[in-house]
Order: C-alpha cells, then sequence, then structure tokens
C-alpha cells in the first residue's frame, strides 16, 4: 500500500509532521518525491485553506507558497520541499526573516534531483546517472546566515524533537534532513504479479 511506498523512516516523519502542526496550520508540499509519495497522499488536511502545491509539477515555488500561506494564515506554515526545488527561491527566506514568519521549511535533501535518479535507473541501468547530482549548502548554516535558525535532521527518529523546537520559535526555521540515510521510498512500485 501507499505506506509501504513511504517507508518507516519517512511514515515517523509524516506522522510527527500531522501530531504536531495545528489543523488549522498549512501545509505547503513542493513537487518533490516525498510529496508525491506520502504527504500529497497521507497527510490529512481537515480545514480549508490549509494546503497548497504547485499544480503544474515545478520545482521551486514551496518556499515563496509558504510565505505567502504563513502571512496569510499567521498560522504556523510547513514546507515540504526537496533541495534542488528550494535552491530555485532560496533568496525569499530573508522575506521571512524580516516579518519573523511562523514558518518551518523542510529540506528533504538527497543531494540531487532524487525522481531523475531513479527515472536514469529505469531507463539506462541502475547507477546510469547524468546531471542528476547536486553540490548543495549547508542548508541549516545558510538559513543562519540569513537570520532564519536552523538544524540538521540525521535520522528520522530527530525529526520530531526538531519539528517541535521549530514550531516553538518565533520566525522561520530550516531543518536540512538528511534522506540518504534513511529507508528508502519505493518511488516506482513494481505492477502486482498477475500469475
Amino acid at each position: 500500500g501507499i505506506r509501504d511506498q513511504a517507508g518507516p523512516d519517512h511514515l515517523l516523519m509524516m506522522d510527527a509532521i500531522r501530531e504536531l502542526l495545528p489543523e488549522t496550520a498549512p501545509m505547503v508540499r513542493d513537487s518533490t518525491v516525498p510529496a508525491y509519495v506520502w504527504a500529497n497522499r497521507l497527510l490529512t488536511i481537515t480545514d480549508p485553506r490549509t494546503s497548497m502545491h504547485p499544480t503544474g509539477a515545478a520545482i521551486g515555488p514551496g518556499l515563496p507558497f509558504g510565505i505567502g500561506a504563513a502571512v496569510g494564515s499567521g498560522e504556523p506554515t510547513i514546507v515540504i520541499q526537496g533541495d534542488g526545488g528550494v535552491m530555485l527561491a532560496i533568496g525569499e527566506l530573508p522575506v521571512a526573516v524580516q516579518h519573523e514568519l511562523p514558518l518551518v521549511l523542510c529540506i528533504f535533501n538527497d543531494r540531487g534531483y532524487g525522481i531523475l535518479r531513479k527515472l536514469q535507473d529505469r531507463f539506462f541501468g541502475e547507477g546510469n546517472h547524468n546531471n542528476v547530482d547536486l553540490v548543495t549548502p549547508d542548508f541549516a548554516a545558510l538559513a543562519e546566515s540569513m537570520g532564519a535558525a536552523g538544524e540538521a535532521v540525521a535520522s528520522a527518529e530527530d525529526f520530531r524533537p526538531a519539528l517541535e523546537r521549530a514550531l516553538a520559535r518565533k520566525g522561520p526555521t530550516v531543518l536540512d534532513i538528511d534522506i540518504t540515510a534513511m529507508h528508502p521510498m519505493s518511488v516506482f512500485p513494481a505492477p502486482p504479479k498477475t500469475d
């Protein structure tokens, strides 16, 4: 099922988001593998105007959407974004700092374009990659250099306390989540056997 595709580590993080975030709080999901595998399908939305995602499948607008949602709602706002996509708009983070927005930017970091890696594995053979690996910054340090709080999250178990701290702070927090150290998601589940 869907929960199996997400894997145990991602489910721990998803459950923490749903349990810790108020139901009236906006959840913004950029076009990233964690959003498509579990956040879009398993994070329950109960209140109107609390769910936002790009409809064109383009990467990158998560942080600007999150800033708008936090301004418009005044509620703690969570953004689920990948490391590749966030680099397209990371320069907007100082806006959240300047206005002390209650924003938690969760960067699911696999140091590259994870979906493109999976596609290349599927069509060209395992590990045969081209132009999908990225040199990504230390996002926690980058956040601090811009005036936001930043934390590195090295495991799924570390995510919940990091999110608790982020939600308790005034102003934005960036969580740099190392998903390379976690149980992988099943991005392309195998079709069911027919025999």
